[in-house]
C-alpha cells in the first residue's frame, strides 16, 4: 500500500470501502484494532475530507451495536474493504456520526479521513487475523517503509517487502499482560554514559506516533542532553540532523 507523507508526522494511504468502492484515506494505527470512518453528518457539507455513504454501497451490512471510542461515536457496520491488492468481504468498522472529540481535525485541509486499526485488541476479529483466515496473507504481520520525501513510503501486509530489507531483524519479546498494546520490558534509557528513565519497567512501541514520551522530570533531563527544553505543551523537538550523544534503549 503506497503511503503519503503529511509533514513527517502522519503517513496515510488509500483504501476502498463498499461496492462500488468509496475511496477513503486512512491513517494506519498500530495501537488499536478498531477502525472508523466518518459520515457526512459528522463532517458537514463544507469539509474537505471524504466520508462513507452506507446507502451507496450494495454490500453494506448494518450491525445492531453502537460504536463508542475516544475519537467519536456512531454505529458499527460491515462492508467490503479493499486494501492494496487484498480484500476483506465483511470488514467491521465504526460509521462515525459524531466526532466532537477531534473537532479540530475536521477543519484540517490535508490528509487522512479515517483510521484503520492494525492492533490485536479492541475488535471482534482484528484485520490482520481476518486476512489470514481468508488466506489473503500467510501470517498476521505488517511492515512500514517510511521515506521522508513521502513518495516511496509503503505498508506491507503479511510481512516486510524483501526488496526493502537490509540486514537482519532483531526481535524483542512483548511483555506479559501487555502484548496486545506492544508493551516491552525496559530496564533504562542511556544517553551516552548517563542513565535516565531509571524507574521505567515498561515501554510501549507505537509506530503510529512520531515522538517518544515519559515522566516529565526525566524528559526534561533527556532533552537537556541535546541542548533543548520542553515547550509549553511538553514537547522537546530535536532536529534529525542535530549531533548528540548515542541513545540506547535497554
Amino acid at each position: 500500500v503506497v503511503l503519503k507523507n503529511d509533514q513527517d508526522v502522519f503517513y496515510y494511504g488509500e483504501v476502498h470501502i463498499g461496492t462500488p468502492g468509496q475511496v477513503i484515506n486512512v491513517a494506519f494505527d498500530t495501537d488499536q484494532a478498531y477502525s472508523w470512518i466518518p459520515t457526512l453528518a459528522a463532517l458537514g457539507s463544507h469539509s474537505l475530507h471524504r466520508w462513507y455513504a452506507p446507502e451507496q454501497s450494495s454490500t453494506h451490512q448494518p450491525i445492531n451495536r453502537m460504536f463508542r471510542e475516544r475519537e467519536g461515536d456512531g454505529k458499527c457496520a460491515r462492508d467490503l474493504l479493499t486494501i492494496g491488492s487484498l480484500q476483506v468481504r465483511a470488514f467491521e468498522f465504526g460509521v462515525v456520526a459524531n466526532i466532537t472529540h477531534i473537532s479540530s481535525w475536521c477543519d484540517h485541509q490535508g490528509c487522512w479521513d479515517g483510521v484503520l486499526g492494525l492492533g490485536f485488541s479492541g475488535a471482534s476479529v482484528p484485520l490482520l487475523q481476518q486476512l489470514v483466515n481468508e488466506k489473503q496473507i500467510d501470517e498476521p504481520a505488517f511492515a512500514f517503509y517510511l521515506d521522508r520525501a513521502g513518495e516511496r513510503s509503503e505498508l506491507s501486509l503479511g510481512g516486510p517487502a524483501p526488496e526493502r530489507q537490509q540486514g537482519d531483524f532483531h526481535f524483542v519479546d512483548l511483555a506479559a499482560g501487555h502484548r496486545s498494546s506492544w508493551g516491552v520490558d525496559l530496564d533504562a534509557v542511556w544517553i551516552g554514559d548517563s542513565r535516565c528513565f531509571t524507574g521505567a519497567t515498561l515501554a510501549y512501541v507505537n509506530p503510529s506516533l512520531s515522538f517518544a514520551g515519559g515522566p516529565e522530570d526525566q524528559v526534561k533531563s533527556f532533552a537537556e542532553a541535546w541542548d533543548t527544553a520542553p515547550d509549553p505543551d511538553g514537547f522537546a523537538p530535536i532536529p534529525c540532523d542535530k549531533n548528540g550523544p548515542p541513545l540506547v534503549f535497554r
